[in-house]
């Protein structure tokens, strides 16, 4: 029950960021395809819910919340230019602090994080299975902003990815 609960206060905090949008756009479909993904994999973790555990739920809801801190400390860091578009903002600057000494996409990360955590407190691993659901379209919208990146940014952008991890430290 706490997972279910975080999880939705996650969803009501979220959805205002979902309607700030900013500067001419190259999302390609990305964030629906984003979207649907979510929904699809949180359809099916509550489908696959079961009685958790005290330890699972607790788990899980940790877990959440970590990606869920994660997540709303690189928009923080991004500030003016943060965009659920694809798309440079007015005097668009590379930011390399905070999350983004390490990681170049760590919101996506806290993202993948709160899914996780939520399935892992509701349905388990098969919850936690659920969440792949999401990797196709995540890899493709990671795919999409490095390259919208690349083009609009050159080698500062290159030589920053080179030195980052995409998604996790030292791993990926």
């Amino acid at each position: 029950m706490l997972t279910l609960l975080l999880g939705i206060i996650v969803i009501v905090v979220e959805l205002p960021r979902l309607r700030r949008a900013g500067g001419a756009g190259a999302d390609r479909g990305s964030l629906i395809l984003v979207l649907c993904s979510i929904f699809l994999a949180l359809g099916a973790i509550l489908v696959l819910r079961s009685k958790p555990s005290i330890a699972r739920e607790l788990i899980g809801s940790a877990v959440l919340l970590a990606g869920f801190s994660l997540r709303t400390w690189a928009i923080r860091i991004l500030g003016r230019h943060f965009s659920v578009k694809v798309a440079l903002q007015e005097r668009h600057e590379l930011v390399t602090s905070g999350p983004y000494a390490l990681l170049r996409h760590p919101a996506y990360t806290g993202l993948a994080l709160e899914l996780l955590g939520f399935g892992l407190g509701i349905a388990a691993w098969q919850g936690a299975l659920a969440c792949l659901i999401v990797a196709p379209s995540l890899a493709y919208r990671i795919a999409v902003e490095e390259r919208f990146l690349t083009a609009a940014m050159g080698e500062r952008y290159k030589e920053y990815s080179a030195r980052t991890a995409r998604l996790i430290p030292w791993l990926l």
